[in-house]
């Protein structure tokens, strides 16, 4: 089964590549307080249907590159 994460577009520079910036958030274990943390992830895109901004949903998948461990699914809402 393939892990799937939600998040938001944050670069659509690079040919067939998107940035997406995907946040968990989590209470501490002692303090009981809630963390966000935050981190970007490439994902790798055929045809570039998103614009910046764009919620969307991405899966992992055999590495497709290095960096390039996702693939984009489908968009979620539009800006």
């Amino acid at each position: 089964m393939a892990h799937t994460k939600i998040g938001k577009v944050v670069s659509v520079k690079n040919k067939n590549t998107i940035n997406v910036l995907v946040e968990d958030k989590l209470r501490h274990p002692t303090y009981h307080k809630v963390i966000s943390r935050s981190k970007k992830i490439k994902a790798h895109i055929n045809d570039m249907e998103v614009a910046m901004g764009d919620m969307v949903e991405i899966k992992s998948c055999r590495p497709v590159s290095k960096t390039k461990h996702f693939e984009f699914v489908r968009k979620i809402e539009v800006k």
